[in-house]
């Protein structure tokens, strides 16, 4: 039997084409599943890609860009935007979208009605047409964040509390904890910006994280508190402990998730990575502070490259 001759690239049988573009980097995928219609087609089918180091997708006023830090490296799309709209949050609209390997999704609006002194709260999974609402009867005035974690949705009440919907199910509704978080913030010398928002492990508990940044040397500090399941029944407030590391795992606080650190793959374990004070996107680069902060050193890591590119806004990810 004469064996084929596979000289052209565009011909590479699909199942060594699959086991190749499986091993390339993030930048390297995407670069190559332009090489022809044939490899795109492939690009598209069910693929074990690994994972790569952080990245940062990147708005400015001429569109989105994606940057690199471990090659220092902006790539700008290539693609004709013109007619697309894109949705952002916004001080009344803010919405979390969560993607799982099979891409399949959840996405979560809040509406705040300032006029009506009300908040509505909606959300809408794969396959469904239309959107849900959450009834908030009142309880869930003033979402200050939200995040999305598996099938749940945390809400953080007016800074001052935390609440748990499962979207698994009809009955969404689920209090972690119904007392006040107590305020950690004395009044300090010299501090000029504080802001408190929360995240969840990989293992499901709940973080509170303090962000203080100080006027004299604009230096930022990053302090994380955990709930203790002993309440102080005197003032119905429950017990803050303090949380002196995040181990072998990353927190990006975008998203308010942790995940596994990784030194082969960039993700350093025990730090913190952050774009901006308010998960409410502002078009005010005064901001934007892009950077890891390191929760064992209090360190910060910036890239200096960014400054060049007059960025309004900016979100950390994992690629994959």
């Amino acid at each position: 039997m004469e064996t084929p001759n596979y000289s052209s690239w565009s011909e590479l049988p699909m199942d060594i084409l699959r086991s190749l573009l499986e091993r390339l980097s993030f930048a390297d995928f995407q670069r190559a599943k332009m090489v022809c219609s044939n490899w795109y087609f492939c690009s598209k089918q069910p693929l074990l890609l690994k994972s790569g180091p952080p990245w940062l997708i990147l708005f400015s006023e001429d569109g989105c860009m994606l940057y690199s830090p471990d090659e220092d490296r902006v790539y700008k799309r290539k693609r004709d935007f013109s007619g697309i709209r894109f949705l952002a949050n916004s001080e009344d609209l803010r919405g979390v979208l969560r993607v799982d390997e099979k891409e399949e999704y959840i996405v979560v609006w809040c509406f705040d009605t300032a006029s009506y002194n009300s908040t509505y709260v909606g959300f809408c999974k794969n396959g469904e047409i239309h959107y849900r609402e959450i009834p908030t009867h009142g309880k869930f005035q003033s979402i200050s964040d939200m995040v999305l974690w598996g099938d749940r949705l945390y809400m953080f009440i007016n800074h001052s509390y935390p609440r748990i919907v499962d979207l698994s199910g009809k009955d969404c509704l689920k209090d972690v904890v119904p007392r006040n978080l107590p305020i950690l913030l004395a009044l300090e010398r010299g501090l000029t910006h504080f802001t408190k928002s929360i995240a969840v492990t990989t293992s499901g508990e709940v973080l509170l994280v303090h962000n203080k940044i100080y006027k004299l040397n604009k230096h930022r500090i990053f302090t994380l508190y955990k709930m203790d399941p002993t309440p102080d029944d005197t003032f119905n407030l429950v017990k803050l402990v303090k949380v002196d590391s995040l181990g072998d795992d990353a927190l990006f606080l975008d998203s308010g998730i942790t995940v596994p650190a990784n030194k082969t793959l960039g993700i350093e374990p025990n730090s913190i990575y952050f774009t901006r004070d308010e998960r409410v996107i502002s078009k005010d680069p005064r901001y934007l502070d892009i950077c890891v902060y390191n929760l064992a050193t209090k360190t910060l890591k910036r890239f200096p490259r960014l400054s060049e590119l007059h960025i309004n806004d900016a979100l950390w990810f994992l690629p994959s």
